[in-house]
């Protein structure tokens, strides 16, 4: 029967437990209470350029084409720079007696133009420019368009092309699950570590050792503990995801199946991160060193996870990365999960905990 250190390490570590759980809540319910915000940002129409209306650009094999409505000017010039801030333009052409153009050379990036009507004298000397206005070979963009197009983008992507902000899987996608990791994972690898260290350092295992309860036992109550508070975590935040998706409409598009199997999905990458932290713990007993450990590794899973799914030559990093085989992207945006890699962390986090065990029994405890 599981009692004895199961029972206690839930008491003592209710109030703090309660506290994250609280965040986790916050979180996985205010997300998506800020979708609406960010679909009507990108349906905000996108702002013109000055005189849009009055310039027309086409791009067809290589060379662009201009026309704007004439002014009965001299001639006019035409200028050209790649931001529409024109504050770098230089002059590409000069039209006299036509409102239309031909530049004849290959324009391989983005190109802003500005129309300028002269108006001379019969000496030919300026009377006044008048600003015609401007064309671009851009499509225009609004800003959250043009940052899903970046590259680095799929840093938060897990390397999927098809996240879109304007659909709530692919906001959750970016917004919550491409850092859960570190809010969860980093809160359970410092309570883990600290859950073993402090009897270490408090000098208080000996005391618990002469009552009739193993080494082995001791230590798989204090997983089991983390375990199922990880478990609930997961479960309540899925539940309180499904009620902020409710309110906001988005439920049946998105699905409360999608809601606790992507949530769910990464139980076993936390119980991972729980496993690996009981063994840094056991083995150098001092929270510092254990903690730091635990953290360093999990960040680097990170960072690793990151880089390669930004940088296509770095790529196969990401197999050796936890946080591949917790997919929720396949999930969100296939409706499949992935049940060989749900099983696969699983075996992963007891083969880990069954190396803390081992050393465990074999340290000498301090009196």
């Amino acid at each position: 029967m599981i009692d004895g250190t199961f029972l206690f390490e839930l008491r003592n570590k209710w109030k703090g437990l309660t506290i994250f759980l609280v965040v986790a809540l916050i979180v996985s319910g205010g997300m998506v209470q800020l979708f609406p915000v960010v679909v009507d940002a990108m349906e905000e129409d996108v702002e013109e350029l000055k005189g849009e209306e009055k310039v027309r650009v086409e791009v067809e094999n290589g060379n662009v084409t201009l026309d704007w409505e004439p002014l009965n000017a001299t001639h006019y010039r035409i200028l050209e720079d790649s931001g529409s801030h024109m504050a770098t333009s230089r002059e590409v052409d000069k039209v006299e007696e036509d409102n239309r153009t031909t530049l004849e050379y290959p324009i391989e990036e983005e190109r802003y133009f500005a129309v300028i009507a002269v108006f001379e004298d019969v000496d030919g000397n300026v009377e006044k420019e008048v600003f015609v206005g401007m064309g671009s070979t851009v499509e225009r963009k609004s800003p959250m368009e043009e940052l899903m197009e970046a590259p680095y983008f799929r840093a938060f992507t897990a390397g999927r092309p098809d996240v879109d902000f304007r659909y709530i899987e692919g906001f959750l996608s970016v917004e919550l699950y491409s850092w859960w990791f570190l809010l969860v994972g980093l809160y359970l690898a410092y309570i883990s570590v600290n859950g073993i260290t402090d009897d270490y350092e408090g000098r208080r295992l000996d005391i618990l050792f002469s009552n009739p309860i193993s080494r082995r036992r001791f230590l798989a109550e204090k997983f089991l503990v983390l375990a199922f508070y990880a478990f609930v975590l997961l479960s309540v935040s899925a539940a309180v995801m499904i009620g902020s998706l409710r309110s906001v409409g988005e439920l049946q598009e998105f699905g409360v199946w999608t809601a606790f199997a992507s949530m769910l999905g990464s139980w076993p990458l936390f119980l991972v991160v729980i496993a690996f932290s009981t063994l840094f713990a056991v083995k150098f007993k001092r929270s510092r060193t254990a903690v730091g450990s635990s953290l360093m590794v999990a960040l680097v899973m990170y960072a690793l996870h990151i880089v390669g799914n930004m940088v296509d030559a770095l790529e196969w990093v990401t197999t050796f990365t936890i946080l591949t085989y917790w997919d929720y992207n396949s999930v969100l945006l296939d409706r499949v999960f992935k049940a060989e890699h749900f099983l696969g962390l699983i075996i992963l986090a007891l083969i880990i905990f069954v190396a803390a065990v081992l050393i465990f029994e074999r340290e000498d405890i301090p009196a």
